[in-house]
């Protein structure tokens, strides 16, 4: 979208479960991307959020109409670290809006385990918004692009792209 990015990514913590641990004793991948997509899930949905002019407002998805859903078209995900269980140590995730396109978004997810650290992994999420009213996907309007550019960044640097 932008050579550098324009504002600061959206985190959140997201706590870790005892399920998400596997035989190995470190946090599964699957259990991961669970993670991914509940941020994801809270950004467009729940998140509190300021507008540009101070107004609060939940989830990016507040900016659309009520009939426009979103759906997952796909997940690339690289694990770069393992991510050792502990239940009293939260996931960090950051989100960023890598892409807007006419009717789909890509959003750019990094977890953490310290503020610090370098992110274990590194995703991205294509979605596609979806009128719920005829079936098909909605084109985007200006007022929903203007909410997904106070996200706007880089794409996370996924290997081979």
């Amino acid at each position: 979208m932008t050579d550098q990015d324009t504002s600061a990514p959206f985190e959140c913590e997201i706590a870790a479960r005892v399920r998400d641990v596997n035989l190995e004793g470190h946090a599964d991948n699957v259990e991961l991307v669970r993670v991914l997509d509940e941020a994801r899930f809270r950004f467009l949905r729940f998140a509190p959020l300021v507008s540009a002019d101070g107004v609060p407002f939940t989830g990016v998805m507040a900016a659309a109409p009520g009939h426009v859903t979103e759906l997952v078209a796909a997940h690339h995900v690289e694990y770069r670290a393992e991510v050792p269980l502990d239940p009293n140590r939260p996931y960090l995730v950051s989100l960023r809006v890598s892409r807007v396109g006419g009717s789909s978004l890509d959003v750019g997810l990094e977890l953490r385990l310290a503020p610090d650290a370098d992110p274990c992994v590194l995703a991205e999420t294509t979605v596609v918004l979806l009128d719920t009213t005829t079936g098909r996907p909605w084109a985007m309007d200006d007022d929903l692009r203007a909410v997904l550019s106070a996200y706007a960044g880089t794409p996370v640097p996924l290997r081979g792209r």
